[in-house]
């Protein structure tokens, strides 16, 4: 965490802050729409491309106005840049509008997202991904942690699809979890099929007369 801190630090220009760490998580405080973009496309670029990085980052932006008191910062602004980052995956960089548009100033790629509904956020929020990393990385849907590169990863097959994972214990959680699914899947399409199998009721002409009720043989 203390190095991740120090690379933190490497990425921020005079006038930014980094505000304090949540755990492996870290709260920046930005001049600007265009230095945050500028600081934390290279932030998220320099995790990826490091070699043996496992944590990989996920990152969050919103512009707007906060209540600085006693070194922090509060308000709907703090609480909307982190409900945003927690829609990001590892490696992404999302963002709101006017720091996409920041973005797209300095020629940066830029996909439209689209409206999210957010978690202690009254509206849906216009979302945009900020393009950083063009390399595809391996990521374990249990952990959101990297997956080595190499062939010694645990591997799961499913609906034809191979699926990877850092290790064993993700491994056996995903698993777990599809056997879970599996069953769903096998009580749920037979359930269909039972659901009103009978026709409805018609006449002799075929006129629809209503649907069947219960205890109607």
């Amino acid at each position: 965490v203390r190095s991740f801190q120090e690379r933190v630090r490497q990425v921020l220009q005079p006038g930014d802050e980094l505000v304090k760490m949540i755990g492996d998580a870290v709260m920046l405080k930005f001049c600007s729409p265009l230095r945050a973009v500028i600081s934390l496309s290279e932030l998220v670029h320099n995790e990826m491309s490091r070699v043996g990085c496992v944590l990989l980052p996920r990152t969050g932006a919103h512009h707007g106005t906060a209540v600085a008191l006693d070194g922090d910062y509060y308000g709907a602004a703090v609480n909307l840049a982190a409900r945003v980052a927690g829609e990001a995956s590892a490696g992404q960089l999302l963002v709101t509008q006017q720091i996409a548009e920041a973005a797209t100033d300095i020629g940066a790629t830029i996909t439209h997202v689209g409206y999210r509904s957010l978690r202690n956020v009254t509206r849906p929020v216009d979302i945009f991904d900020i393009r950083v990393c063009d390399a595809p990385t391996a990521v374990d849907p249990v952990c959101h942690m990297r997956v080595p590169a190499d062939d010694n990863s645990p591997v799961l097959s499913w609906r034809g699809r191979e699926v990877r994972f850092c290790g064993l214990p993700c491994r056996s959680l995903c698993d777990q979890a599809r056997a879970v699914c599996d069953r769903c899947l096998r009580f749920w399409v037979p359930l269909f099929e039972f659901v009103d199998p009978r026709p409805a009721l018609v006449d002799e002409n075929h006129k629809l007369l209503g649907s069947p009720r219960r205890g109607d043989v």
